[in-house]
């Protein structure tokens, strides 16, 4: 073997081991991020979360382009060693200048890079929402770029942030006014951002911010109620009044068909989840046949809180729940040969 071809076998090692140690400390920096973000003992909250978050991402990134071959230094630089930083990284990985996980990415990193020292604990009401599409965006791009499942080192539930209180503080009284200007731009820019991305009905892509909705329904069934409110005819009993309100599918059950059946295959990927094949070409993908199994055996065109009916003239066509789509996969987590007995059934 000449000297050559030793030399590449060494420095493609070399690249691996270095890879895997990016990787690896990049999950480290987001799951110090969260941690950070939710300890109640500390009040560098923000900034401890927008550090560290980004430095997972620039690793990450690194990584990747390393793994496909491509450079992290700076052509042009006095110093040779210099790597890319965060932004560069960006624009150089996610190319289009309209994606929503690049836009988010690049909210968050200039947070770090202009606003660290004028960072109030006020700012988790602005941006606990991007935060939570930060996270959920790293968690996707590991996955596809490593095929590594961060879940398997920490529960699901905690990959997630506290939801800030939202309090009315005087900030312009209680900071002074380069902290209330800062604070001021920051919020004008992320307000017309989101505004701007969001579908005319106000929603806004998850891949740029996440929000969480808390909905109240009446139940005839206790034992399917979550909390329970009664009436009381005692004078001091505080009166509970009805809102009645249109309910907007876009929201309650964006899903076609095509997109369960596409999210539900990648969250069994990701998750390593399998079910036991009921036909005889032995096929353990999840299909619009299986789909159409489950719906039919489950009757869940029937039940609203999974499926809503579309009718315009004669036409007629059902959208579906996010909820309905981990019902599937719990259903398959729990018993994998669910489509079997189904079909027997």
């Amino acid at each position: 073997m000449s000297e050559n071809v030793i030399t590449k076998n060494k420095a493609k090692k070399d690249t691996t081991k270095l890879i895997n140690l990016m990787v690896e400390k990049s999950q480290e920096s987001l799951l110090l991020a969260i941690e950070l973000y939710n300890k109640p003992t500390i009040t560098l909250n923000i900034e401890g979360f927008v550090i560290f978050a980004c430095n997972a991402w620039e690793l990450l990134l690194k990584a990747h382009l390393l793994n496909i071959g491509e450079s992290i230094y700076y052509k042009k630089s006095f110093n040779k060693n210099r790597t890319l930083a965060l932004d560069a990284l960006i624009k150089k990985v996610m190319t289009n200048q309209k994606d929503n996980v690049r836009l988010n990415l690049e909210i968050i990193s200039g947070i770090r890079n202009s606003a660290v020292h004028l960072i109030i604990p006020e700012y988790s009401l602005l941006l606990n929402d991007l935060f939570l599409s930060c996270i959920r965006n790293y968690v996707d791009k590991l996955y596809k770029f490593f095929s590594i499942n961060i879940n398997d080192k920490i529960k699901t539930d905690f990959l997630t942030l506290h939801i800030p209180y939202k309090k009315k503080v005087d900030i312009m009284g209680k900071y002074g006014k380069e902290v209330y200007q800062k604070y001021y731009d920051t919020s004008t820019f992320i307000t017309k951002t989101l505004a701007t991305k969001g579908a005319s009905n106000g929603i806004v892509p998850e891949e740029l911010a996440m929000s969480y909705q808390i909905t109240f329904k009446k139940v005839n069934n206790l034992d399917e109620a979550d909390l329970k409110v009664y009436n009381s005819k005692q004078l001091d009993s505080i009166p509970t009044i009805t809102i009645e309100k249109a309910v907007d599918s876009r929201v309650t059950h964006p899903h076609s068909t095509k997109k369960v059946i596409s999210l539900i295959n990648e969250q069994m990927e990701r998750d390593g989840i399998s079910f036991n094949p009921y036909t005889k070409s032995g096929n353990t993908k999840f299909t619009s046949d299986t789909f159409s199994l489950f719906c039919k055996k489950k009757d869940i065109k029937n039940n609203s809180e999974y499926a809503y009916l579309h009718v315009v003239g004669n036409n007629k066509n059902y959208t579906y729940s996010t909820k309905l789509v981990q019902y599937i996969i719990n259903s398959i987590t729990d018993d994998p040969d669910i489509f079997v007995k189904l079909k027997k059934a």
